[in-house]
């Protein structure tokens, strides 16, 4: 079972779809969101990752190569989350 908390953050744009995102769900920890951390955009489905720090957080698209690189639970975890959130 994944656990979720909500937190709220500066406007932050979706890389992928331009839309204004002002929260994000921590899946397992309650941390806000930090430089590395993955992103899925609640409104186009798509995975973004999180750049820089302080007022400089922002997203940027995630790439090929990056996806391939991540575990294969953190993906099948990711698929989840965007199942529920299409629901």
């Amino acid at each position: 079972m994944i656990t979720q908390h909500r937190l709220y953050v500066d406007d932050i744009k979706c890389p992928n779809c331009s839309r204004v995102l002002d929260g994000a769900t921590a899946v397992d920890t309650d941390h806000a969101p930090q430089e590395g951390d993955i992103s899925i955009c609640f409104y186009c489905h798509n995975l973004s990752i999180y750049q820089g720090n302080g007022k400089d957080l922002h997203l940027a698209p995630v790439t090929e190569e990056l996806k391939n690189k991540l575990p294969q639970d953190v993906l099948d975890n990711i698929t989840e989350l965007i199942t529920k959130i299409k629901r």
